[in-house]
């Protein structure tokens, strides 16, 4: 450029451009002389600037005429996204660019997708593939996950999806979870397609166990009372439980149907009638009155409505066989009753001891007597803790006996005989085939079943 010919304003131009370092993609490197004694810029070598160039440690993106490039920009041999602004400066670290939420990396200034942690605001975010921040639900290589709609927050734990009604859970890694989930050290189920958590009762199939959550979503344990019904869930795994059950801290029997709900009044279970109290349902024993069906009735321990001939606190009950009401005790038949003589004695084994009468009912002193029934001729009681029990271990069939002088030997033993009703049925008619019986009790406990022994 010929300097002789450049106006002084050309010059004021030409000077405020060299102190920028370009003019128009040309760049001026050398100082020259105007002619008039001042020194101003003159383009030695001129050359238009293109591609990324780094200006007063501002990276700047030309294209092939020197003009720098705004907005997203793909560098394509560093392989990466990039933003420059209005005045052609790269962009680094959260940019809001037309209304959306954008990332650039501190030193690259590439774009970033996916997860990333905002440090600063304490936040995991996502960035989709065109690099903007999502929000709300969003499903992720097959996992959901949810953002917050505002900052873009990845949420976890327990989260209300107003418009799908459903609370779902999200693990510290954002997913959605499902299935069992132990949180917290408490059992919630999630459903296994959306997630939804559940309540109320619910079936484990893999597990064969009916749990109930509630409310909350939580596993319930132990006693519970849920819309006015008594259930009882397993203290360890939650399972509801069915069937008798006792509650310890109660001190109680408890029956459960198999829906699982306390049953209360009079209840048929396998075949046997149980009694179980109005107000808490407590398995109730021993003589009851059913008011409504005007009867008294009996249950034994372990609940279970007995018939026939029960020995009850040493007295001697009958109830009927098809009701198991309480009724006068049957007679033999017979308005006679036997009374052994003064003399009267029962030998075993070389051992003779006195007879005394029994009446049939009510109970006998353990000592050194038998005693013969008075409603059954030749027929005899041995007490188990009396003198005379021990000498009935030795008897077998064809073991002789001494009753009143008359010997006799033994011709039959029948064991486990369950004392009720059909017991004495029995035994009225093996005396009419036998000339002389006995019987026992067969261990010393309440409900013993007895053995019989005939002989002639």
């Amino acid at each position: 450029m010929d300097m002789k010919h450049v106006t002084k304003f050309q010059k004021s131009i030409f000077v405020s451009l060299a102190v920028l370092g370009f003019v128009g993609g040309m760049q001026m490197s050398d100082i020259i002389n105007s002619g008039d004694g001042s020194a101003i810029p003159t383009i030695k070598a001129a050359s238009v600037r293109r591609g990324q160039q780094r200006i007063n440690g501002k990276w700047y993106l030309f294209d092939n005429n020197g003009h720098y490039k705004t907005g997203f920009q793909w560098i394509p041999e560093q392989h990466k996204t990039v933003y420059y602004a209005r005045n052609g400066q790269m962009q680094y670290g959260q940019q809001r660019i037309n209304g959306k939420w954008y990332l650039f990396d501190n030193c690259t200034g590439a774009m970033k997708t996916g997860f990333q942690w905002i440090a600063n605001q304490r936040k995991t975010v996502y960035y989709e593939g065109n690099g903007q921040m999502q929000y709300g639900q969003q499903r992720i290589n097959g996992k959901w996950y949810l953002f917050d709609n505002n900052i873009g927050a990845m949420k976890t734990g327990f989260q209300w999806i107003a418009n799908q009604r459903k609370t779902v859970y999200y693990a510290g890694n954002g997913q959605m979870q499902y299935g069992q989930q132990r949180i917290n050290g408490k059992w919630y189920l999630f459903d296994n397609n959306i997630g939804a958590m559940k309540t109320g009762f619910q079936w484990i199939a893999n597990q064969r166990k009916t749990v109930y959550y509630a409310g909350n979503g939580q596993m319930q344990y132990g006693q519970q009372r849920i819309n006015g019904h008594w259930y009882l869930f397993d203290n360890c795994n939650g399972a509801m439980k069915t069937g008798l059950q006792y509650i310890a801290n109660q001190h109680k029997t408890v029956y459960y149907a198999g829906n699982g709900q306390m049953q209360y009044g009079q209840q048929r279970i396998n075949g046997h009638w149980y009694l179980f109290d109005n107000c808490n349902g407590a398995m109730k024993t021993g003589l009851q009155y059913i008011a409504n069906q005007r009867k008294t009735v009996y249950y034994a321990g372990n609940g279970q409505m007995q018939y026939g001939y029960q020995t009850i606190n040493g007295h001697h009950y009958y109830f009927n066989t098809s009701t198991g009401a309480l009724e006068p005790l049957p007679s033999t038949g017979s308005s006679k009753t036997y009374a052994p003589s003064n003399h009267s004695t029962f030998s075993l084994n070389g051992h003779s001891y006195a007879v005394k009468s029994f009446s049939g009912t009510g109970t006998v002193p353990a000592d050194n007597y038998v005693y013969a029934w008075t409603s059954l001729r030749n027929y005899y009681l041995f007490e188990y803790y009396g003198n005379a029990h021990k000498e009935l271990a030795s008897l077998h069939v064809g073991s002789p006996v001494v009753i009143n002088g008359q010997t006799l030997h033994v011709r039959e033993i029948i064991t486990n005989v369950s004392n009720n009703g059909n017991a004495y049925d029995l035994v009225a008619g093996k005396m009419q085939q036998h000339k002389a019986g006995w019987q026992t009790c067969e261990y010393a406990a309440y409900g013993s079943t007895l053995r019989l022994w005939f002989a002639d």
